[in-house]
């Protein structure tokens, strides 16, 4: 029988998945790294640390699922690819962001953007109640994070927090972006409470 997989997976009797990612993952840095070495350019890291970020977005979770792993690592393992995850991006934010005071900046965004990650991932994976709830959670934390991300980013960034400028009757550029924010935090708000009400509904019957 004809196999799926690349020659390259020809030489591992186990692991086939994670051999060819990783194969693929080297081969492609080094026809990159050929590629700034024949430029004469800088940009290789920028380049991996992208690729790195990519491939433990992708293949993280699916191999902590495919192939056994220790009880603990499998009962956080959300949590584990959301730290690596995170630890990626900040790697290439240093690398991008090489000056100390853009890097900070860089940094603080990263963690604000992180927090409804991680509220979201932990209600998923330590609280026992139900999906419904779960997803009502995570619903008005996407609300609440869509409502002030912008004002907190150019807190951070610019130092000035932004300024919303709200009209339903006039969309043109001046309130359409303050609008959009507007109309879509009150709603990613009301359907998280409906389904916070539907699953607390839900787990009282339950019981």
């Amino acid at each position: 029988m004809k196999s799926d997989f690349p020659p390259c997976s020809k030489f591992v009797k186990k692991y086939k998945a994670l051999t060819v990612s990783l194969t693929f993952f080297v081969s492609l840095n080094l026809l990159l790294l050929a590629c700034c070495l024949y430029t004469r350019s800088d940009w290789f890291f920028i380049s991996f640390f992208a690729l790195l970020l990519a491939f433990c977005v992708i293949f993280i979770p699916i191999f902590l699922n495919l192939y056994p792993v220790c009880g603990p690592v499998k009962r956080h393992y959300l949590i584990i690819c959301a730290s690596v995850d995170l630890a990626a991006v900040i790697a290439l934010i240093a690398i991008c962001l090489r000056d100390g005071n853009d890097f900070s900046k860089g940094l603080c965004l990263v963690l604000f953007c992180a927090v409804p990650v991680y509220i979201c991932v932990a209600t998923f994976s330590y609280l026992r109640t139900n999906c419904v709830l779960n997803s009502g959670i995570a619903c008005v934390t996407g609300g609440i994070f869509a409502f002030f991300v912008n004002a907190v980013s150019n807190a951070l960034v610019y130092g000035k927090p932004f300024a919303f400028n709200i009209n339903f009757f006039d969309w043109s550029e001046v309130f359409l972006q303050g609008n959009i924010i507007h109309i879509v935090s009150v709603v990613a708000l009301a359907v998280g409470i409906v389904l916070i009400l539907l699953g607390t509904y839900k787990l009282i019957n339950k019981k």
